[in-house]
This record gives C-alpha cells, structure tokens and sequence, in this order.
C-alpha cells in the first residue's frame, strides 16, 4: 500500500480494509496526489450524492414536523436521519484530528514486532490478526448485505408483484425522500435510485471507515500489551550477588542472544501507553458521538421492526438493528481488552523472578505494578472509560427508549381504532 511499504507487511494488511473505505471518502493518509481528479473524484463521485441524499432526508424530517405526519409510518427514516448526522458530525471531527490519526499509524507500525519472539508471542500476535481479518471480514459483509437488502428490495419487490400477480408498476425508491422534482416517470426515477444508492453507500463507508481504523488500532495496542506481558514474566532479574543454587535452578526461559532488560521493558511498556493516549485523542470525540446516539437509532428500528407489516421490511430492519448494535458491542469489546490487557502486566510483574533480583529490580518491578493498576481503555471525550458495562447500560438505555415508544405508539393505534369505530 502506497506510502506505507516500510511497515510490516502483517500490519498493513490489517488495515487495508479500513483505509480503503477512507479512500473511497477521499481521506488519504499516506501516499500523494497529483493530479486534480486524484484528489478530488470521490468528493465528485460519491460526497456530492451523498450531500444530496442527506438533504433530501432532511426535507423528509422537515415534511414530518411541518404538517404533522404519523412518525411510527416510517420510524426507520428517524434511524436513518440520525445515522446520517452522525456521518457528518464523525466526518468533521475525523478530519479535524487526520493528523493525530496518522501519528498513531505510524507509531504503532514503528513498535511492531516481528523478531525476538517467543512461540507463545507468534500465536497471540497471530490470534489477534486472524480475529481482526475474519471478525472484521464477517461484519463488513453482514453490514454491507444489509444495505442492499434496503436498496434493491423495494425494486425487486416491484417487478415481482407485476410480473406473478399482475399488479400496476409503482414507482417505489428504498428511501422515501422530499424531492424538489416529480419522481413520476422512468428516466426520473432510475436516476433517483441510483443516486439513492450511491449516497446511501457512501454514508455507509463514512459510517464503517473509522470504526474499522478505531477497532484494528485498539486491537493491535491491546496485542502490544499481552506480548509485554510474556516478556516481562520471562526478564533474568539483575543480582549481583546470586547464589550458586539460584543459577542452578532453571524456573523460566530467557532470551537467546542480546538480553532484554527490566529496562527495555519498561521504555517500551511507556511507549505503548503513550500510544493508548494518542489513540484516545484521535477517537474520543468520535466515540462519544457514537455512543450518545447508538442507543436512539436502535430504538426507532426496533420500532420499525414492530410496526412494519411487510415480513422482508421486517427482516431488514431487524438486520440493521443487529450490525448497528454490534458496532457498539466491538467497541466496547476492544475498550475491555484493552483494559484488561494492560491490568494484565500488573500479574505478569507478580509471576516474574522478582525476589531473585537485587533492591534497585524490585523497586522498578513494584512501580510496573503499581502503573498498572490504572487501566488504558478507550474513553469518551477523555472522560468516560468505555468497558462492556458501558454495553450493558447502552442495551438497558435503549430497551428504555423501545418501551417508551412502543407506549407512544400503541396509545395512538388505541386511539385511531375507537375513533374509526
């Protein structure tokens, strides 16, 4: 991948995924442009349909206020909408903080480790990129699936009505959106499809792009910790004065060749928090956006899962539900392995030859502890640690909302029926 070719190959292939949706956006990190169409073809291509496609939302939202309409007739536009703003706002900020995100890149490429493993090391490394590569790969494809499930269902549905059962064509779009224009004739409205489509899509890349980045980046770092975890279980201590029957005893394995010292350790177990902190200072924004509106956008598609009569429109927003609630859960997921990754070097400290090394090893060993009782996680507007607690009460939060508007809903279906009767 260009500008990346003096990283490990292992790590650039973890990211590919994310930065290829970056690209499709028309954010680059590495790598240079020269001509005008490079830099701007995808801002032509896909951020004006999308500009285009968020307006007409919008206008949707504005009708829905203005005169009054039932909002449980298509509560998953509302989801929609919102998923939309969210883009936005997390396209903003991630551009405001492109710089801090590459740093991390960077810097994380630059500690990878490719030598002076030990086997337990190659198959927690390897462990970790194969979670990343097929976890990654599954939601992607689930996301991606879903998606067009939306998009091309109301079409087929159309000419499978017209062509089995005889019904009139109706000129259905995925999206019922506010048009400036008819939609009342079929040049009109393939071109409207399309552009639908398009910007749809593109608010999916913008959606997925840095929750890909965040979750490969917080995955590696939590990677990093576990292999500091065995190097520090297996460091010789540093005694001067041993006695014959310690050097006889071989209770651990060392390393082969130049000897990794409590030293080493320590200036790269510092390096690897600092990454933690660079990482939080490119993402916390974003993670607090996505957390503060999750739990609402669940709830209006469980709304539409309940009101929905169509069995497909049923399935395709209960499938939205799912990978926009796994979206949250990986989050949080990554957060907790980080944390107890980290927590993790305070028992590795514990399982080390401590009391065989001299005062000065012990006070470095007893400071390693005492550092790590303070966890890294991922946190919101570097305030609120994120942890699968924060999952448990996103879930409890949106069940809350889901009642609240099954009420809403079920007292206004009450009343239309002793109205009509």
């Amino acid at each position: 991948m260009e500008g990346l070719e003096a990283y490990p190959e292992e790590f650039v292939n973890s990211l590919k995924l994310s930065l290829e949706y970056y690209k499709r956006v028309n954010i680059t990190f590495f790598g240079s442009k020269t001509s005008f169409w490079d830099k701007y073809r995808h801002f032509f291509v896909f951020g004006i349909p999308f500009a285009f496609f968020y307006y007409t939302v919008t206008m949707y939202m504005v009708k829905v206020v203005a005169e009054g309409l039932d909002p449980f007739a298509k509560p998953d536009m509302i989801a929609l909408w919102l998923i939309s703003t969210q883009v936005i706002f997390k396209y903003i900020l991630f551009t405001k903080n492109k710089e801090g995100v590459r740093l991390v890149i960077e810097h994380l490429g630059a500690v990878w480790r490719m030598t002076d493993l030990t086997k337990e090391q190659i198959l927690i490394k390897n462990s970790s990129l194969k979670f990343l590569k097929y976890g990654l790969y599954i939601y992607n494809k689930s996301c991606m699936t879903t998606a067009w499930q939306y998009f091309l269902y109301p079409f087929i549905s159309m000419l499978f009505k017209h062509i089995f059962w005889g019904n009139e064509i109706e000129m259905v779009l995925p999206f019922p959106c506010e048009y400036p224009f008819a939609v009342d004739n079929w040049p009109v409205y393939l071109a409207v499809y399309a552009l639908q489509i398009i910007g749809a899509l593109q608010m999916v890349h913008l959606y997925l792009a840095p929750n890909f980045l965040l979750t490969n980046l917080s995955i590696h770092i939590s990677t990093q910790f576990r292999l500091l975890q065995d190097d520090l279980i297996n460091i010789k201590p540093t005694n001067n004065k041993k006695t014959k029957y310690q050097y006889d005893m071989e209770i651990t394995k060392y390393y082969e060749g130049k000897e990794y010292t409590i030293e080493d350790f320590v200036r790269r177990h510092q390096d690897i928090i600092l990454l933690t902190r660079q990482l939080n200072d490119a993402f916390n924004k974003m993670v607090f956006v996505n957390l503060v509106i999750s739990t609402v956008v669940v709830c209006f598609f469980a709304v539409a899962v309940k009101t929905t009569i169509d069995p497909a429109y049923k399935l395709t927003n209960g499938a939205a539900l799912v990978a926009y609630m796994a979206n949250l859960l990986i989050v949080c997921y990554c957060s907790e392995m980080l944390s107890i990754s980290s927590t993790g070097i305070a028992l590795s400290a514990a399982k080390n030859m401590w009391y065989d090394g001299d005062l000065r090893y012990q006070k470095i060993i007893c400071i390693i502890i005492m550092r790590s009782q303070k966890p890294c996680t991922l946190l919101a507007l570097n305030y609120y640690s994120i942890s699968m607690k924060t999952f448990n009460k996103a879930l409890k939060t949106t069940y809350s909302y889901f009642s609240l508007a099954s009420h809403i809903y079920d007292g206004r279906k009450e009343r239309k029926y002793t109205t009509e009767y």
